[in-house]
């Protein structure tokens, strides 16, 4: 992931520039078997859902709305907007028993 950097123009500070670090998608249970991989980077762009990043990793691999999805280690819908540097996991339903 790349890190931020000063601007200098004519030898003074003009600012800090953000690059962007991405989105890290993970996989766990048998979608980690499924995809072929624990983990990848996307990049990020304003407006991303989840729902963007299930259509372009998990849904390729394997379809079904039962997959479960958390951002940052918290479970949550498909129509969540994204920040830069999120983590999102997906998981086979849970069963109890």
């Amino acid at each position: 992931m790349e890190q931020g950097h000063i601007i200098r123009q004519n030898g003074i500070d003009a600012g800090f520039s953000a690059r962007t670090m991405g989105i890290k998608v993970k996989y766990f249970a048998r979608l980690r078997e499924q995809a072929g991989r624990a983990e990848q980077d996307l990049p990020y762009r304003p407006g991303l859902r989840v729902s963007d990043v299930r259509k372009e990793t998990i849904d390729t691999v394997v379809g079904g709305d039962s997959i479960l999805v958390a951002v940052n280690m918290a479970y949550t819908r498909d129509d969540v907007e994204l920040k830069d540097g999120d983590e999102v996991a997906f998981f086979p339903p849970v069963t109890g028993g």
